[in-house]
């Protein structure tokens, strides 16, 4: 499956992406740090539009 992404990803010519996911299925530690950042930056945004909708809500 991985690898018919890789070949699709080639053929739609975006063979840099093609190579960064193969580089980062050959090294697992590298992928699992791009989940946690994306994870941590999700939860942030997540906060601040809470954080927001509080705040306009009080004001009224």
């Amino acid at each position: 499956m991985i690898n018919n992404t890789i070949e699709q990803l080639r053929v739609m010519k975006m063979s840099a992406m093609a190579s960064e996911l193969e580089r980062q299925l050959e090294d697992p530690e590298s992928y699992s740090q791009v989940s946690l950042n994306y994870t941590v930056r999700k939860t942030r945004l997540e906060r601040k539009a809470i954080h927001s909708l509080i705040w306009r809500f009080s004001i009224i």
